[in-house]
C-alpha cells in the first residue's frame, strides 16, 4: 500500500511537476515563437532592405543608360552636323574655285589653261549634293552634270586650253563627267 500512495504522491507532484514543466516549456514555446517571430520580423526587414536597396541600384544604373543613351546621341547629332558642315563648306569651296576659275578665263585672255588649273570636283555624292532630298539631289545632279559634260567644257574652255594638255584635260573631263552620272544612278 505504501508503494501506491508514494506513486500517488509520487504522481500527484509528479503530475504537479509535469504541469508546471508543461506550463514552463509552453512560456518558452511562447517565448521561442515570439523570438521566431522577431527574427521573422528581423529577416523580412533585411529582405525589405535588400530589395529597396536592389531597386535604387537598378534605377541608378537605368538613368545611367538613359543619361549614356543621351550623351551618345548628342555625339551622333554633333558628329553628323558636323559632317554635314564640312560637305557644305565643301561645296561652297567647289563653287568659289568654279567661279573664281570662269573668272580668270574670262579675264585673263591670253591665258592658257592647264590641268592643274581647272578645280576638279570631289568625286563623292556627298560633296556633289546627291544625298539631299530628291529635288536637291537632282539640281545638283544638273548642275554638275552640265558643268562637267564634255561637249559644253569643250565648247567654253576649248579655245583657251594649253596645246600640250587638251587632250588630257578633255579626256579628264569626260571621265569626271561619267563618275557623275554614275555617282547620281547609285544614288537613286
Amino acid at each position: 500500500g505504501g508503494g501506491g500512495s508514494f506513486r500517488t504522491n509520487a504522481g500527484g507532484s509528479g503530475s504537479s511537476k509535469g504541469a508546471s514543466a508543461r506550463r514552463e516549456r509552453g512560456r518558452r514555446a511562447e517565448s521561442d515563437d515570439d523570438d521566431d517571430e522577431g527574427q521573422g520580423d528581423w529577416y523580412e526587414q533585411q529582405l525589405r532592405a535588400r530589395w529597396q536597396s536592389h531597386q535604387a541600384e537598378e534605377q541608378r544604373r537605368q538613368q545611367a543608360r538613359a543619361a549614356q543613351a543621351q550623351q551618345e546621341e548628342r555625339q551622333r547629332r554633333r558628329a553628323a552636323e558636323s559632317a554635314h558642315e564640312a560637305v557644305e563648306s565643301m561645296k561652297r569651296e567647289a563653287t568659289l574655285k568654279w567661279e573664281a576659275f570662269v573668272g580668270q578665263v574670262a579675264s585673263a585672255k591670253e591665258w592658257q589653261i592647264r590641268e592643274r588649273d581647272v578645280p576638279w570636283p570631289p568625286l563623292d555624292a556627298r560633296s556633289l549634293g546627291f544625298d539631299s532630298s530628291d529635288a536637291e539631289r537632282k539640281r545638283a545632279f544638273r548642275v554638275a552634270s552640265m558643268r562637267w559634260h564634255p561637249d559644253r567644257f569643250a565648247q567654253s574652255f576649248g579655245a583657251r586650253l594649253a596645246d600640250t594638255e587638251r587632250d588630257a584635260i578633255l579626256l579628264r573631263v569626260t571621265s569626271v563627267s561619267q563618275a557623275i552620272n554614275a555617282l547620281f544612278q547609285e544614288s537613286s
